[in-house]
């Protein structure tokens, strides 16, 4: 018997909600043969309500009301052993998460389009227990929103939220944050803090509904500071085309990729062509050194031949660019180099999947590999920090005793240089073997 929950949370839709109610039963019944319907009535129902169809197993949860209310059933069903399909009804004052779906804002319209043989899978994230849909933040301007009343938002719809936030944006105040995460710590001051959600769907919303607002998009084209993480298939295509639509930059950070991955660093080595490209660190043969390029253009934006002024102390240093031509200059000579680090690179990697079966993810491209003790396919932020510290870290003491030194982070990357010979490579792999052949998964 197939079943479906309908939450509904009253005060949705300027307190219309429970009109719609018969409506979307007789809809849930042209697909499900049990339909119970719940109705919030404080904080926090909706998610308990969630929990229990998932706990009960239900096929499916329909949720009727705004983003706040969507959050709490995604709370509710989250990294559950079962997890119900979610339909949404945008019955909010905002909608955002809807918005972003291209749900049909006409609730009349969405409740008719409701269609569960035909899903899309979301992005969530989680806040200390919470999860949300799309966005999450800290600051005035969230408390603002939060703190519009019931009555306003009847009153005066979506406007209430804009009068809010204007008294939020004179009167906003600075606070002190601190964030933690696996990469580091920050401690300072802020006046907002907001995690934003990516993914394709999001990031062309976001390019539809801000016409000629967005200058640039900077980002890593392989991502290597959460480890290794390869991008999706088709992602950085799509960000040039997207970009290249709405005249908007696309900017490289190839720092840790650029003359890695190949000579042409990972433009070449996916064949997408940003604007601008900064690069670091290899550049210059070890000296500190930085540079970037791009479109004639946009280069000629700069002094002596552009309004730009850019200089710094370091700039054309004669030592540092001298070690970087010639580091140039033996990648040039030796176009072989990059097959045989890849194969060094594949061998231990390789080695590593096998030893670690089942228990461990690696991710490698090129000369750059990662090892993450997680049974999840690392692909991005939120699966790379399932990953067990405390075995990497006992993984990283094994090989440091024994005279391996790999990257100290879990969420750091390795890199094989030229100089690892093909003993250095056996060694690793032999050790790397036993390093997790003693750990206690």
């Amino acid at each position: 018997m197939k079943k479906v929950m309908i939450i509904i949370n009253p005060t949705s839709g300027g307190e219309t909600a429970l009109d719609y109610k018969e409506s979307l039963e007789n809809k849930a019944k042209e697909y499900f043969d049990y339909v119970e319907t719940k109705i919030t009535q404080k904080a926090k129902d909706a998610t308990q309500f969630a929990e229990k169809a998932s706990k009960e197993k239900y096929d499916a949860v329909i949720v009727f009301g705004g983003d706040g209310t969507v959050n709490e059933v995604i709370s509710g069903i989250a990294e559950k052993n079962h997890i119900p399909k979610l339909g949404i009804i945008p019955g909010g004052t905002g909608n955002l998460i809807t918005k972003l779906l291209e749900i049909n804002q006409s609730i009349d319209q969405a409740i008719e389009e409701l269609d569960f043989n035909f899903t899309k899978t979301i992005d969530v994230g989680k806040a200390n227990q919470n999860y949300f849909g799309y966005i999450f933040s800290v600051g005035s301007l969230p408390e603002a929103i939060h703190n519009v009343d019931i009555e306003d938002k009847t009153k005066y719809g979506i406007f209430a939220y804009a009068i809010n936030t204007m008294k939020s944006v004179v009167e906003d105040d600075v606070f002190n944050v601190r964030i933690e995460s696996e990469n580091g710590n920050y401690e300072g001051e802020a006046s907002q803090v907001l995690v934003l959600l990516s993914n394709y769907y999001a990031d062309k919303k976001l390019f539809d509904e801000n016409k000629d607002q967005i200058a640039a998009v900077i980002v890593e084209p392989v991502a290597a500071n959460m480890g290794l993480v390869l991008p999706e298939e088709g992602f950085l295509e799509f960000l040039r085309e997207i970009t290249k639509d709405h005249g908007s930059l696309l900017i490289f950070d190839e720092v840790i990729t650029g003359f890695r991955l190949s000579l042409g660093g990972a433009q070449q080595y996916y064949n997408i062509k940003p604007d601008i490209t900064t690069l670091g660190k290899i550049v210059g043969g070890g000296m500190p050194i930085g540079a970037y390029g791009g479109r004639r253009e946009i280069m000629q934006m700069i002094s002596p031949d552009g309004p730009v002024y850019q200089a710094g102390t370091l700039s054309g240093n004669p030592v540092a660019t001298t070690a970087g031509i010639e580091t140039l200059n033996i990648l040039k000579n030796d176009p072989q180099i990059y097959e045989r680090l890849e194969q060094k690179t594949r061998k231990l990697a390789d080695a590593a999947r096998e030893a670690g079966k089942g228990h461990i993810c690696v991710n490698q491209i090129g000369s750059l590999m990662s090892v993450f003790f997680t049974d999840q396919k690392v692909r991005d932020f939120e699966s790379a920090v399932t990953s067990n510290t405390e075995q990497y870290a006992d993984y990283f003491g094994y090989l440091l005793d024994r005279g391996i030194y790999i990257a100290p982070s879990q969420f750091e990357t390795m890199f094989i240089s030229n100089a690892h010979t093909e003993e250095d490579i056996e060694k690793t792999c032999k050790l790397a073997g036993e390093a997790l052949c003693s750990l206690d998964f």
